[in-house]
Parts: structure tokens; C-alpha cells; sequence
């Protein structure tokens, strides 16, 4: 592969990450300020923010809305459908961690142990692709990025 193009597809893949936790610090800010909807400019979020540091009343902690094995199958579905591509155990309990999805241990490795094992024992739903990490069952994998460049060199595509 080309540097100029890796180095792209890995910063492509930072960008994401870092959207992904943008993503999830405004949904979290929305349900701890209790604001009703996106429409909170940055300026008076940034002062809702300032306030609510200072402020001596304590707010309950929000709760994580999924839990147990079949909230991590069901909701682990519908993130490799949204995303179109394999992922790792990994990528996928941050995924389900963002959709507040409650993934018991210690720290993201065991977490992410926790899902890989809960998509191995559902094999009528989830495979495993090597290299690349879990797949919907019964649906064609998607092409990887390299598979698609190899396939233009041969003039196959």
C-alpha cells in the first residue's frame, strides 16, 4: 500500500475515534444538564458547564440504559450494520460503550474479552473474520480496503 494512503486510512481512522468521543460527550452533556434538545449554542454550553463544576448540588448519575448478553448482541448488531465493516472486539466495545451499553470489567481489555466472548457463544449471529474482527452472519463480508486495491491492480474491478 502506497505511505501516502495509509497514512491517510490511519488518520482517517483517529478522526473517527475522536468524533466518536465528541459524539459521546455531547450526548452525556445532554442527559446531565437535562437540556431538551441540540439547539444549546456552544457559548451558553460552555457557561452550563462552568456553573454546573461550581455548583454544590449533586445530580444522581445517569444510569447505563443496556445491560447483560442480549443487549450486547442486539445493539453490537446494529453498529456493524450502521458501519458496514468488521470490527475488532475491541473497536466494538467502545462502540457499545458509546450507546451506553453496560460491559463489565476492569479496564478496555477485559471489556472488550466480555464481547468477544459474548458474539463467539452466538455463532448464529456473529463470525469471526481473520484479520479483520466480527461479521453479521449470513451476510456477505464487505470488501476490505486492500482486497478492493488488489482486485484494480489485477483489472478485476
Amino acid at each position: 500500500m502506497d505511505q501516502a494512503v495509509a497514512k491517510a486510512l490511519k488518520e482517517k481512522k483517529e478522526l473517527q475515534k475522536r468524533l466518536a468521543e465528541i459524539d459521546q460527550f455531547l450526548r452525556l452533556y445532554r442527559e446531565f444538564s437535562e437540556e431538551p434538545d441540540d439547539s444549546t449554542d456552544e457559548k451558553a454550553a460552555v457557561n452550563n458547564v462552568h456553573e454546573s463544576t461550581h455548583a454544590n448540588t449533586k445530580k444522581p448519575i445517569p444510569r447505563l440504559k443496556f445491560r447483560g448478553p442480549p443487549s450486547v448482541v442486539r445493539v453490537s448488531k446494529g453498529i456493524l450494520q450502521d458501519i458496514g465493516a468488521p470490527l475488532t472486539r475491541g473497536e466494538l466495545a467502545t462502540e457499545l460503550e458509546m450507546k451506553m451499553v453496560h460491559l463489565p470489567g476492569k479496564d478496555k481489555e477485559s471489556r472488550a474479552r466480555y464481547v468477544g466472548t459474548i458474539l463467539w457463544r452466538h455463532p448464529d449471529d456473529f463470525e469471526h473474520v481473520d484479520g479483520r474482527g466480527y461479521w453479521l452472519k449470513d451476510v456477505p463480508i464487505p470488501e476490505s480496503e486492500e482486497e478492493k486495491r488488489d482486485l484494480r491492480e489485477r483489472n478485476l474491478i
